[in-house]
């Protein structure tokens, strides 16, 4: 019996996805993989193809649903995608974003916290690989939206389709396709989805751009060029990491003057943008014009003098240049619960000591800062840290118990009877990852 048109489409489109998922190999065997779902077309057409290509391989998939809280209909709308999602015979979570949600800026720190989410889902399960939905029309979307801010090329490159987080890797097999092929598909398959009205919301910077047509100032072979040029640029700043910069587990890093000054500025500003975002904790590098600026700030320092950037502070050597985290913006102490581990100051993943049974659970944390180095160095032999800059002590994740650091990991501290717990340095960002990935 002939195929319909409709079905030798749909066979075509999972034979599209099967390549797209090619470039990302090798995974593991019995692959389990993660699809971000947000009940829209683009999630819910990238659920049903990531079902089939797991079931080739004997594998699972799990949907993780993330509902912000931030309209009073989106925990309906969460328990609808389940049913859906269930209708298909796919596996899911529902993740929920609890606390205050803030003023201002509320799509980012979305953004923020649903990856938060996930990173944290995939970490408790042993899950490697996350897929999300984004596709061509997202990508010019995003390219337009740098270019209006005067990105470089790293940003005009686009959204990359493999970006390595510390816990897990988010793919996006999906940047090669578009919008209306994607709901076509759903169609086909009889598949209903949610619509979020911010995507409609004109307050919002991609929702006015859906208003044009941003692929016809951005057209995917642009924005591939460009990407290339952006894997070249990341493989040199790469190999300059690794030739000038020294990392040390107590959150600060040293850079070789030496080697640096030799490199290209264009690579110097690579290497300044992801220290800064590494030892500050940041999601994004630095801006390229602020980059360019810290790059003129440094080569004016005389030894002993300092600069700051990005929550970081960069003062400058006899040979070196050594980055901590800027002591003014550190965060004050505040209360953590440790029970699944949480990460402090966008640098230090803390978890509470498991022999501690139901106690220990809540914990005040905060810097030791300057006050606390004073105080733990009077009544402790500190000689293993010789030669770490004071400003990185201070920056160090402690235990405060009536205005007294009585637990400092890293210094090996623990005032007997009180909580402990562990601080691994485990940024937000990695500071070398493989280059950008063109779709």
């Amino acid at each position: 019996m002939a195929m319909r048109p409709s079905d030798l489409l749909v066979h075509a489109l999972h034979a599209r996805f099967n390549n797209a998922m090619g470039l990302f190999e090798p995974f593991e065997a019995r692959p389990h993989i993660v699809v971000a779902v947000s009940g829209g077309p683009d999630s819910m057409a990238l659920a049903l193809l990531a079902k089939n290509w797991v079931a080739v391989r004997d594998g699972q998939a799990t949907a993780l649903i993330v509902d912000h809280r931030l309209r009073q209909e989106s925990r309906d709308e969460a328990v609808c995608v389940q049913q859906r999602l269930r209708a298909l015979k796919i596996r899911s979570e529902v993740l929920v974003w609890r606390g205050e949600k803030p003023a201002t800026g509320v799509q980012a720190a979305a953004r923020t916290v649903r990856y938060q989410l996930l990173d944290q889902w995939c970490a408790q399960n042993g899950v490697m690989h996350v897929l999300t939905g984004h596709h061509t029309n997202d990508q010019a979307e995003t390219v337009a939206m740098r270019s209006a801010r005067g990105s470089g090329p790293e940003g005009l490159a686009g959204m990359s389709a493999v970006v390595e987080h510390t816990r897990m890797r988010l793919l996006r097999p999906l940047l090669g396709f578009d919008r209306d092929g994607l709901r076509d598909f759903l169609e086909d398959q009889g598949v209903p989805w949610l619509v979020d009205p911010s995507n409609r919301d004109l307050r919002y910077e991609r929702a006015r751009l859906r208003q044009g047509n941003p692929l016809s100032c951005h057209p995917r072979e642009e924005t591939r060029q460009t990407g290339a040029t952006r894997r070249a640029l990341e493989g040199r700043v790469q190999t300059a990491l690794a030739a000038c910069v020294a990392p040390h587990p107590f959150g600060f890093c040293g850079v070789n003057l030496s080697n640096f000054i030799k490199e290209d500025p264009t690579v110097v500003d690579g290497v300044l943008s992801r220290v800064v975002a590494w030892i500050g904790g940041r999601n994004y590098l630095l801006a390229p014009a602020l980059a360019t600026q810290l790059r003129s700030q440094l080569s004016a320092l005389k030894p002993g003098q300092s600069a700051t950037a990005g929550g970081c502070l960069l003062t400058r050597r006899k040979e070196t240049v050594v980055i901590t985290r800027e002591p003014g913006r550190l965060p004050s102490v505040r209360k953590m619960d440790l029970r699944s581990g949480d990460l402090w100051d966008g640098r230090f993943w803390l978890e509470a000591d498991p022999t501690q049974g139901g106690q220990g659970r809540s914990y005040n944390i905060g810097p030791l800062g300057s006050t606390g180095v004073r105080d733990v160095v009077r009544s402790n032999d500190l000689a293993s840290v010789s030669g770490i800059p004071k400003a990185a002590i201070a920056a160090l994740p402690a235990l405060w118990v009536d205005g007294v650091a009585v637990c400092v990991p890293h210094l090996f501290i623990q005032r007997a009877g009180e909580s402990q717990f562990s601080a691994v340095f485990r940024p937000r960002r990695t500071l070398s990852s493989p280059t950008f990935a063109v779709a």
